[in-house]
């Protein structure tokens, strides 16, 4: 029973690696070359954003627990974590000069909010059940 608690988390790391698997298949096929000069592989990305989507809802998880009239504001600040991480980390290399792949950008950004969809709607399902 414990573990069923923890589906959401769990649900987001399958998530996490269909999307993986989808979005290498997309480039795989219809742009080999553009992934590989990339300055942040998708590994790297869906692995930074995966491992912040788990944390954030197994934090919501446990929070649910013990206060579920705080897990919303603490989604809210888990994200903005999130988000000043993504800053500090990616920010930099992606935003030079030198990157002169114009879909870099944008794949960066797809991503961050994908996985921002993902993050919202594993809480908001977290905060409607049982009710």
């Amino acid at each position: 029973m414990e573990l069923k608690r923890f589906s959401p988390v769990l649900k987001s790391i399958l998530i996490t690696a269909i999307l993986l698997g989808l979005h290498k298949l997309v480039f795989g096929f219809f742009l080999p070359e553009i992934e590989s000069s990339y300055h942040f592989s998708l590994l790297l990305l869906y692995g930074f954003f995966g491992l912040c989507s788990a944390l954030i809802t197994l934090v919501s998880v446990i929070l649910k627990k013990y206060s579920i009239n705080s897990v919303g504001q603490v989604f809210l600040l888990t994200t903005f974590l999130q988000i000043l991480a993504c800053f500090a980390i990616f920010y930099a290399p992606i935003n030079t000069s030198e990157t002169l792949i114009p879909t870099e950008k944008p794949n960066f950004l797809i991503v961050f909010l994908l996985f921002l969809a993902i993050e919202t709607i594993l809480t908001v399902r977290l905060l409607n059940k049982n009710q």
